[in-house]
């Protein structure tokens, strides 16, 4: 009888450390900046959002891990970046095409190289789970 009892002990304490792990946001994009350049106006969003979030300055080879913070309208959606080029000239990709509001987002974003006109030469990898 003891022993059903520390199992279901057991059971009780691991469901309430998996439902509290899922419910934290562990979801990032890493921008790896491999030009010698400094990287500014980069953007991102969900795609239910009506507004970017800033990318603060990416110094020349800097790593910057940005951690995401799922909205609380979010059901499902993509997860979309956006920089402006030197003609003034948005230009957005997308970071990962498919997510929902309990899946964990990791995205790495290489920039690689920075066109004379600005646009950026961008290696896109999704290491998500899902």
């Amino acid at each position: 009888m003891k022993k059903r009892i520390w199992t279901l002990i057991l059971i009780v304490i691991a469901l309430v450390i998996f439902i509290y792990m899922r419910g934290k946001s562990n979801s990032s994009i890493i921008f790896y900046n491999r030009t010698e350049d400094v990287i500014e106006n980069i953007e991102i969003k969900y795609s239910s959002e009506n507004t970017w979030k800033k990318i603060k300055k990416i110094g020349p080879r800097e790593k910057l891990k940005k951690e995401l913070v799922t909205p609380k309208n979010f059901q499902e959606g993509s997860l979309e970046l956006r920089y402006l080029d030197k003609n003034g000239t948005y230009h957005t990709k997308t970071l990962k095409g498919y997510t929902e509001k309990s899946f964990k987002v990791l995205v790495k974003v290489y920039i690689k190289r920075i066109e004379d006109n600005g646009t950026l030469d961008l290696e896109i990898v999704d290491k998500s789970l899902f």
